[in-house]
């Protein structure tokens, strides 16, 4: 995989949970592409069967999804993916088009400012 991609975390049928552009459309993208430790390729697969026995179109009261339980366990795999992939690749939550979409900045020690006596990390959120 050659760096600087810009890679999406989103859900969606029978998918990794990880997209990348390819020519002029995303698509998804193998775990072996980043070589993902396997802890994280079982996370990414439980949050893909999540999304699959939840869709809206086949869950019933037994069988609902808690979206923010859900977008929360995703988001926290977008941070472990750029913990992985570091400064090679951006990383976003969401899908491109959505407008809570967010790129994913981890905070380096040159990229804080003390306030108040306690560490702050600076990032800024994705916008188009």
């Amino acid at each position: 995989m050659e760096d600087n991609q810009l890679i999406h975390v989103w859900c969606d049928w029978e998918s990794t949970g990880i997209w990348i552009r390819r020519d002029s459309h995303f698509g998804y993208a193998e775990y072996e592409d980043f070589g993902l430790p396997a802890d994280l390729v079982g996370r990414f697969k439980y949050w893909e069967r999540w999304h699959s026995d939840t869709y809206p179109e086949q869950s019933n009261e037994q069988n609902k999804m808690d979206r923010d339980l859900y977008d929360a366990y995703g988001l926290s795999l977008a941070i472990d993916l750029k913990r992985f992939v570091e400064d090679k690749h951006r990383v976003f939550y969401g899908h491109p088009t959505y407008p809570n979409c967010a790129e994913i900045v981890l905070a380096r020690r040159e990229r804080v400012e003390q306030e108040e006596g306690r560490w702050v990390p600076i990032s800024v959120p994705y916008k188009k």
